[in-house]
């Protein structure tokens, strides 16, 4: 996919045969599904006979109170491409020349194509919507080359415009290579995101090795930075430092990133902005390990107070 290219067709028109299925019930049916390159599956149901209408459409108005998602799942004529999604939404419905048709989109879901060439080393890859980073080399880590990419001009909100990628080093790394591959992609798509400046969503990731290609998608709405702390034209050493820190120690415990993304909160409202950035003050030195006196020390902070007290008072 090239994130570029807006004619780019991620998933071309393609007809699918399986079930939906809704509080222990299922039905069978026949949709189409497609993705073009803003990565937003679309799928419809063009002829659906009387029992499947009925379970998806009056089903469906019931199942806030009962707690049931819509499920879906299909395969292509040829078997090269299957899709499934635990959860879609009713986005249309109606009768046409006497036919009942649905149209659903889905909030996630796994496209799985077996390819004519094969991948000899597993390769895992984290689309960005509105992401920005000028051309960084590509990193080596213990788990494989490590690629960031994002746009290096003006880049929309909803504009996909990067990605973080990895390569094994091997084309039999482990079994467990591709969980943790996925978790180090999740601490760096964290890091990226504060120097991003806000949320940084992730519409697609993708997975291959060998002759299968699994792309799961997800529903949402990107992002304009709100406070970068890390300028897009010179993000290596700060992706750097995110690489070290994890062969280090691991990721970032979750309520860290958690209270450094309350610190971009989207708001033009100052008071909440405040609000959030003490919270995420509180939590992040809750973090901290135990010690005793001052982490600034007092003679260094006295001058920072007075300059702190003259803003406020300017």
């Amino acid at each position: 996919m090239s994130a570029s290219n807006k004619d780019t067709q991620v998933l071309e028109n393609t007809e699918f045969i399986g079930e939906v299925s809704l509080e222990g019930k299922t039905a069978p049916i026949t949709f189409r599904a497609w993705a073009g390159s803003d990565c937003r599956p679309q799928i419809k149901a063009d002829v659906v006979d009387g029992t499947t209408f009925s379970l998806v459409i009056w089903g469906h108005g019931q199942q806030a109170s009962a707690g049931e998602e819509v499920k879906l799942t299909g395969k292509s004529k040829d078997g090269k491409t299957s899709l499934a999604s635990e959860h879609v939404t009713i986005t249309g419905h109606g009768h046409d020349n006497g036919r009942h048709w649905i149209a659903f989109t889905p909030l996630d879901c796994k496209l799985t194509v077996v390819e004519e060439d094969s991948r000899e080393k597993p390769f895992v890859q984290l689309w960005f919507r509105s992401f920005s980073s000028f051309r960084n080399p590509v990193f080596n880590t213990p788990l494989g080359n490590l690629v960031i990419c994002g746009a290096t001009g003006s880049v929309g909100a909803e504009e996909i415009s990067g990605f973080v990628g990895l390569e094994a080093l091997c084309g039999d790394p482990g079994d467990d290579w591709r969980e943790k591959a996925g978790d180090f992609l999740r601490h760096m798509h964290n890091g990226l995101a504060l120097a991003h400046g806000g949320r940084l969503q992730t519409p697609l990731l993708e997975y291959a090795h060998r002759r299968v290609r699994e792309m799961t998608f997800y529903y949402g709405s990107g992002f304009t930075r709100e406070l970068p702390v890390q300028h897009s034209l010179h993000q290596e050493p700060y992706i750097k430092a995110l690489i070290e820190r994890y062969k280090r120690s691991g990721p970032l415990p979750d309520i860290l990133w958690t209270a450094l993304g309350w610190v971009q909160t989207d708001t033009s409202i100052d008071e909440l902005r405040f609000l959030s950035a003490m919270t995420a003050l509180e939590a992040i030195i809750d973090q901290l390990p135990e010690r005793r006196g001052t982490i600034i020390d007092k003679k260094v902070f006295d001058g920072l107070r007075e300059k702190i007290q003259k803003l406020i008072e300017g």
